[in-house]
């Protein structure tokens, strides 16, 4: 395995990117939100939204109940244990509690991938991080070489954002 390299980004096009991808996750946040609300009131049952995400998109996973009741059972599907308890609708669910979840939307991560110069099969046993937004630079860390768009940084500079930044 390649060792961990660390790139700062300047370039208005990557970061054009980045920024309207957080965007749209912000958006798929807000509409998880009122997803949860409204099957909260439908149902009379709290819950939480859930998310998925993965190299290619993020999306709504479904809903977790606090406690998943013998009413619950006939709207929803048996919560996974494996996937923190999430739920989605039946087939044959209330067509209300159907409609909240038709139409969720998903933010594609792929364009993120490609305006850095590569694309999800390169990242799919390398680990990548860009949390960290500071002005109007990008950090990221990955074992790629992406020095045709980026410009590398050492760890030490790297590091000292990370503080900053959390």
């Amino acid at each position: 395995m390649s060792a961990i390299r660390y790139y700062r980004c300047d370039n208005p096009e990557i970061l054009s990117v980045f920024d309207q991808v957080q965007d749209e996750r912000s958006q798929l946040q807000k509409k998880g939100a009122e997803l949860a609300e409204a099957v909260t009131a439908i149902t009379g049952e709290p819950c939480k939204v859930m998310f998925n995400a993965n190299l290619h998109e993020w999306t709504v996973a479904g809903v977790r109940f606090e406690k998943f009741t013998k009413a619950l059972q006939a709207d929803f599907c048996k919560p996974m244990k494996s996937g923190s308890f999430i739920t989605r609708p039946k087939v044959k669910a209330d067509p209300e509690i159907k409609e909240l979840f038709k139409d969720l939307p998903i933010v594609d991560r792929n364009k993120c991938w490609e305006a850095l110069g590569t694309d999800w099969g390169n990242l799919l046993f390398t680990p990548i991080g860009y949390a960290h937004k500071k002005g109007e630079f990008l950090y990221i860390e990955c074992s790629l070489d992406l020095t045709e768009r980026l410009t590398e940084i050492t760890g030490g500079e790297y590091q000292q954002i990370e503080k900053q930044t959390q």
